[in-house]
């Protein structure tokens, strides 16, 4: 019998004891994040606004956060009292840098903390200036300032009454502290949840609802091996307890197992990032679960090693686990006791391949279950056997289309496209696939929520274009973000004919249709030439005027105009984007606009201070008067000119003429009076870079 990867271990082990086990560690780029991140705050909390120091930690910040989001797309950080959790690997507790870092963003009532790739410095010191602040007795500002920022997201706590809304009898009174097996069953409650952050309604903490949240799955990178790292750890916390609190969490996670669809732990498993990762969670499930539980994750680990566990032992484990409920407790107590223990004997030396033939296979499975009811009959002709054989001789015709259509109406959708993809290349597949694949089946799919399976993906790949208007039907009405982020995935990869229909829908689409449809256009390629722009420029909601500038400055053709819309825009997200975009080239008409900006006083400092540093770098007649005017004032009209108080304006004005005119007379008496101000920081910013 051939050992599996489990076989190393002893059977002392199997109790899989929390404190045994080895916890994944924290990647090193993002632990260096976190610890750049906790080191900006303190600076931001000691030091004045404009301080050339939260500069530098800025970029710092800056630098480590580009090195931590170039292996990943998406860096999501869950936050609890004194750890931050990362796919499934938690900070050390006893580390002060990483402790103090987590009750900061947790006082400020932050349960994830998401950074996308493409954040820019602007995004990430207002993300700094917002977390240094003192949390308000209201957290509904932070959220809303945070949430204007293009690459950074975060989701308030929101599952307060979680765990008590099941009250166990001769609990721990309502004051008592929360513990670690809480706080776990919060993040798990909060990573599954798909709808935008502050909409989760009180039923999403139902073990049914977050069942449903991990079938559905997210296109976002590491989703599922953080879920398999939460409920390891949930389970671990929960393995061997009397406490009456933990075993109402033991039934909860029971329950949510229980709950899963066929193939979603199989998938979870698999998202594992090796063998002691999964090895984990097998052995603090046995320890800890339920037998229905118990049984559906051996039944997962069988789905993911190919059909290798023997099925015999599994199907007796089944027969075993279901106990009548009239039955006396010793009798169950015992049948619980001799489960656990074949399953630990199981996964000591597991796999071995089933000699028998499918059809025998399937009449032991049905005579395994609980009562008849609970199986089907073996069919003697079962329509998949003749669609089998019809594809290995290359023939088809009335029977082949009345087996199609028995076993369509069954709902055997997979096995049907399994047998089409891998049929031989001469085998007659035109026939099946033009009864299969079909808008009104692809339309019933993605009603029925199974956007992400296989068998869709199948159609869609078939359908080619003609899958186009019901995705985007979809990605108008969905209400999960999981499944409208992958039905603009699978329009990305439909190309043009999803992108020349986008056009066609964008003038009649609601504002929320067409942010996301300029989302599409955006990863697809660049700016339509048959695409107007002036109704999207100046549209009358702020996030359809920033997707579409966005997409603008990304686009060769029309990065001038949208630089031109983007800096006159009345919101200062969007100003601030095309600023930074500026930075890099800023055409000759632009510069007078951001000339008005420098100039103007009631502009917000942040967008005033980005408007200097663009105009600095632009070398055009009147740039050094300008600023040389920003530093040096006259407070009284027979006074002599002197340098105006320190701010974030002065020290990018003074910064920008020692950078591009150093050598400019003009600009030498400002830098002269600077270098010699009593203020380090204006001294510091007059001083010509190296």
């Amino acid at each position: 019998m051939t050992h599996s990867a489990y076989s190393d271990l002893s059977t002392t082990a199997q109790r899989a004891e929390p404190q045994a086990a080895q916890p994944p560690v924290l990647p090193r780029e993002a632990a260096e994040f976190l610890i750049e991140l906790s080191v900006s705050l303190q600076k931001r909390a000691m030091y004045p606004a404009g301080h050339p120091y939260l500069q530098t930690a800025t970029e710092r910040l800056m630098r480590r956060v580009e090195t931590l989001l170039a292996a990943i797309p998406l860096a999501v950080f869950g936050i609890a009292r004194d750890q931050i959790v990362m796919d499934g690997a938690a900070t050390e507790a006893r580390n002060n840098i990483f402790r103090d870092l987590a009750e900061r963003l947790h006082r400020h009532r932050l349960a994830t903390l998401r950074l996308a790739r493409g954040i820019t410095a602007v995004e990430l010191d207002r993300l700094v200036t917002l977390l240094c602040a003192e949390p308000a007795k209201g957290r509904s500002s932070l959220i809303a300032e945070l949430g204007s920022l293009e690459h950074v997201q975060v989701q308030a706590i929101e599952y307060d009454r979680i765990v008590l809304e099941e009250g166990e009898p001769g609990g721990e009174t309502a004051g008592a502290p929360p513990r670690r097996s809480d706080d776990l069953w919060v993040d798990l409650a909060r990573l599954t949840a798909d709808s935008s952050p502050g909409s989760h309604l009180s039923d999403e903490s139902e073990p049914l609802v977050l069942a449903q949240s991990i079938d559905f799955g997210s296109t976002e990178a590491g989703y599922d091996r953080e879920i398999l790292g939460k409920l390891t750890r949930l389970a671990e916390e929960l393995a061997d307890t009397d406490n009456p609190r933990d075993q109402a969490l033991q039934a909860r996670l029971s329950k949510l197992l229980s709950s899963l669809r066929p193939g979603t732990l199989t998938r979870l498993l698999a998202a594992g990032e090796d063998d002691d990762e999964r090895r984990r969670f097998v052995m603090a499930a046995s320890a800890s679960l339920d037998v229905s539980a118990v049984m559906k994750v051996l039944e997962a680990i069988a789905a993911a090693a190919h059909q290798e566990v023997s099925h015999h032992l599994l199907r007796l484990l089944r027969k075993m686990g279901k106990m009548s409920p009239a039955a006396p407790a010793e009798t169950k107590v015992a049948a619980d006791a001799a489960l656990r223990a074949n399953v630990n004997r199981l996964l000591e030396d597991w796999r071995l391949d089933d000699p028998n033939p499918e059809r025998y296979t399937a009449a032991l499975d049905t005579m395994a279950m609980a009562t008849p009811g609970e199986g089907g009959r073996v069919e003697a002709c079962d329509p998949i056997v003749i669609l089998q054989a019809a594809l290995e001789a290359g023939i088809t015709g009335p029977r082949t289309e009345n087996a199609t259509h028995d076993a369509l109406s069954a709902g055997r959708l997979e096995d049907i496209i399994g047998l089409l993809q891998n049929a031989p290349s001469s085998a007659p597949t035109d026939t099946i696939w033009a009864q299969v694949a079909t808008l009104p089946r692809l339309r019933q799919e993605l009603k029925a929520g199974r956007l992400l399976s296989d068998s869709t993906s199948a159609l869609i790949a078939r359908l080619g274009s003609q899958a186009v208007d019901p995705l985007l039907d979809l990605l108008a009405n969905a209400d999960e973000r999981a499944m409208r982020a992958a039905a603009l995935r699978m329009l990305v990869g439909l190309g043009s004919a999803a992108s020349e229909r986008a056009i066609v829908l964008l003038p009649s689409s609601p504002w929320y249709v067409q942010r996301n449809l300029f989302v599409l256009l955006g990863r697809i390629g660049t700016w339509p030439d048959k695409l107007p722009t002036p109704p999207y420029l100046t549209h009358a909601d702020a996030r359809v005027r920033r997707e579409a500038i966005k997409l603008m400055l990304e686009s060769p053709g029309r990065r001038d105009e949208g630089l031109s819309a983007g800096v006159l825009d009345s919101d200062e997200a969007i100003r601030g984007l095309a600023l930074t975009a500026a930075l890099e080239g800023c055409p000759r008409n632009v510069v007078p606009t951001v000339k008005r900006i420098v100039e103007d006083a009631s502009c917000h400092s942040a967008t005033r201070t980005l408007a200097i540093r663009v105009l600095a770098r632009c070398g055009i007649p009147g740039v050094v008067d300008t600023l040389a005017g920003l530093v040096l004032i006259r407070k009284f009209r027979f006074f002599p000119r002197r340098i105006a108080a320190k701010s974030p304006e002065v020290l990018a004005a003074v910064a920008g003429l020692a950078s591009h005119y150093a050598d400019d007379p003009r600009a030498a008496d400002v830098l002269g009076r600077a270098r010699k101000h009593r203020d380090p920081e204006i001294r510091s910013a007059a001083s010509v870079p190296a």
